[in-house]
């Protein structure tokens, strides 16, 4: 038997005011040599050598280097 849930309502005042979401966004890999995960957004060419247009393009074969043990890898973007 499922049990009816009562609506909460919000009061008036907390209608008046918007609050800020803020996004979030991150391109995680890990190493296929040492099993380090990082973000690659985090690489300050990131946007300049990535061949990425805007974010959350897919694009394949991306060339990397795990910043723990510098193995060099080619990595897939997908969203």
């Amino acid at each position: 038997m499922l049990k009816s849930r009562r609506k909460q309502r919000v009061k008036e005042t907390d209608m008046d005011k918007n609050t800020t979401a803020y996004w979030n966004l991150s391109l995680d890999t890990e190493c296929p040599k040492c099993g380090h995960n990082f973000d690659l957004l985090c690489d300050p060419d990131f946007w300049e050598f990535s061949g990425a247009k805007q974010a959350c393009e897919e694009i394949k074969g991306y060339e990397t280097c795990c910043p723990e043990c510098n193995h060099e890898f080619k990595t897939d973007f997908v969203y």
